[in-house]
């Protein structure tokens, strides 16, 4: 039973004790009274229906506190693209719930359905490690990372725990990528700024620990891109306007050191980054900046990153993701500091639209706000 039911029997209570008070008091002044006897009846069931319409008043807007279901508010959110025309978006809600949208051209949400996390998650992130499946990753508030495979059929997600990140403290954001069929890798920054990465191969095994990757300064969030085949890119947005980029080849395999360039003409520092591959050979950055703001930058391969531009929120923004839905057409989803969904999508054809207030049918409660 949640706490806003718990509040509103506990009121209700109350209430029924001080109406069963008042009645018992008007009938024993009115006891040598000789119409009592006719109306006795009418007014303890009359009083009865009182409280029971108080309760049931209460359990409801009990519920409804404890699990958003008046007004869906979120934290921070991720995106994946499966190959199939489809973006999936998974959303961390305020009340600690775990939700996941569909999204289809030319504007088509689906209702919310609820991911069922076994612990209260604090981000998402997520991967394709092959057509038409979706693996989903978040860490909870005690910094255990767990991660599941969807498909389109899937309903009740299955979750598994991976083993606990011990060499960066406990972690606090999280991103995913996939370097190849089969292949999974999530990247955690801990509580002290320390980067760690963990992955899989076409078996589904992770591997039994994670290994550190000492940035030369500490971070705040993370994003992770596959830009071309064989070649892995993290950014870890950290002190200053600084963005640290790290990147890995398969031939020869070897992490190159850590670079500071990406950041560079950014007006503000940065709170939160996403990164996106919308073509081959390309990748784009998102960032919120401490502003409020939301800068992007877009990066072709064999070419100088370009500058960055500024998008225009509406809002201030707490959290940006980028997706796409199919190649050319992408689609930002920022979060703002009050928790609303915000959206803008891109197209070549038709370039940026404007940012619209993005309001998602409702899902059943929270598995977590339920408890």
């Amino acid at each position: 039973m949640n706490r806003g039911v718990r509040a509103a029997i506990g009121t209700g209570a109350v209430v029924a004790t001080v109406l069963v008070g008042a009645v018992t008091n008007l009938l024993t002044g009115l006891a040598k009274a000789e119409w009592v006897g006719r109306f006795l009846v009418p007014l303890i069931v009359g009083g009865a229906l009182a409280v029971a319409f108080l309760v049931f008043a209460g359990i409801r807007d009990g519920h409804r506190a404890a699990t958003g279901a008046d007004s869906l508010r979120f934290t921070t959110a991720a995106t994946g693209n499966p190959g199939n025309g489809v973006m999936y978006l998974m959303a961390v809600s305020q009340t600690g719930g775990l939700l996941m949208s569909t999204y289809q051209e030319p504007g088509r949400w689906s209702t919310w359905q609820d991911l069922r996390p076994p612990t209260r998650p604090r981000d998402v992130a997520a991967s394709v490690p092959q057509i038409d499946r979706l693996e989903v990753s978040y860490v909870d508030d005690i910094g255990q990372v767990w991660t599941t495979n969807l498909t389109p059929t899937d309903e009740t997600p299955k979750w598994t725990r991976l083993p606990t990140a011990t060499t960066v403290g406990r972690a606090i954001k999280l991103s995913a990528l996939s370097n190849g069929l089969g292949h999974g890798e999530i990247f955690i920054v801990g509580e002290y700024g320390g980067v760690a990465h963990i992955w899989h191969g076409r078996g589904g095994m992770w591997a039994a620990e994670w290994g550190k990757m000492k940035p030369p300064g500490p971070g705040r969030d993370i994003a992770a891109s596959v830009p071309v085949n064989g070649l892995m890119e993290i950014f870890v947005v950290a002190a200053g306007e600084r963005i640290l980029n790290r990147w890995y080849r398969n031939d020869p395999e070897w992490w190159r050191t850590w670079g500071e360039g990406y950041g560079h003409g950014l007006p503000h520092s940065c709170v939160a980054i996403d990164v996106l591959n919308g073509w081959p050979n390309h990748h784009e950055i998102f960032v919120v900046r401490s502003d409020g703001g939301i800068s992007h930058r877009d990066h072709w391969q064999g070419a100088d990153p370009k500058p960055w531009r500024d998008l225009d929120a509406p809002v201030e923004m707490a959290d940006v993701t980028a997706g796409i839905t199919s190649d050319g057409h992408l689609e930002v989803v920022a979060i703002s500091r009050a928790g609303e969904l915000w959206q803008r999508s891109y197209s070549d054809a038709s370039n940026w639209t404007e940012w619209r207030s993005l309001e998602i049918g409702r899902a059943a409660v929270s598995a977590y706000a339920q408890r």
